[in-house]
């Protein structure tokens, strides 16, 4: 059981992915194409923010807006988990649950891979802002420490996921309803572990001093262990208290 949720909690992060920003919209709802001279001064406005960005530095309200919305991208990426266990855990075997595991997070684990080796990350405008920045802060080589530290992460979450697999039973529920609460209780303790990491680790990234990377990857693994002990009590505790319901 815990090693379940802990690859549901995986999955979760793991396929958080940003989509582009729509067009521009002219009076009559119709997408407008910008001036020619109009054009020029955007490509140039673009650029000079680019090479800011890139540089390690941003504009107050606006590293708050993008941290915002990171956090609720993970916020909704764990809820939405869980509404997907919740309503398909009884409908599906749990050889079928953990091969969509599987597949979401090879799915995932590609698309980080692509952005790590080509430097092209597939995903929306404000995230690209938010990893320019950050590589801009950290510096190169510390940056894809810390990328190349998550991919290998994610390696051993599909090795451990696909071990589950095979060794599932195709007889039996992905999960069964009467466990429900299972799932609200531990996700819980996760998504208040995530965010508390997520928060943390950018408050080491954002100061107005120059970062030192490997202070941010000790912090990092100082919280993923401290994590992986609680939701490991937690887990333990839910356990015996499913032993004592049945």
């Amino acid at each position: 059981m815990p090693l379940d949720l802990a690859s549901l909690y995986a999955f979760g992060v793991g396929t958080v992915l940003a989509f582009g920003s729509p067009p521009i919209i002219g009076t009559s709802g119709q997408t407008r194409e910008p001036s020619p001279q109009r054009n020029f001064f955007l490509v140039q406005s673009y650029y000079l923010v680019d090479v800011h960005i890139r540089s390690g530095h941003m504009e107050e309200q606006e590293l708050k807006r993008l941290r915002k919305k990171q956090y609720l991208k993970v916020t909704i990426a764990m809820i939405t988990v869980g509404a997907i266990a919740l309503l398909l855990g009884n409908h599906i075997s749990s050889k079928t649950g953990f091969l969509l595991l599987l597949i979401s997070v090879v799915i995932a684990l590609a698309v980080e891979a692509y952005g790590f080796f080509t430097g092209r990350y597939i995903t929306g405008k404000d995230t690209r802002k938010l990893i320019a920045y950050e590589k801009g802060k950290l510096g190169e080589r510390a940056f894809r420490r810390e990328k190349r530290m998550g991919l290998i992460s994610q390696v051993f979450v599909m090795l451990m996921i696909g071990f589950q697999y095979v060794i599932a039973d195709s007889n039996s529920p992905f999960f069964p309803p009467k466990f429900a609460w299972v799932i609200i209780v531990l996700l819980s303790v996760m998504l208040i572990m995530m965010n508390w990491s997520l928060r943390s680790r950018a408050k080491r990234i954002d100061v107005d001093g120059p970062v030192q990377g490997k202070a941010v990857r000790k912090n990092t693994l100082k919280i993923a262990l401290i994590t992986g002990v609680v939701f490991t009590f937690t887990s333990i505790l839910v356990f015996f208290i499913m032993l004592s319901t049945i």
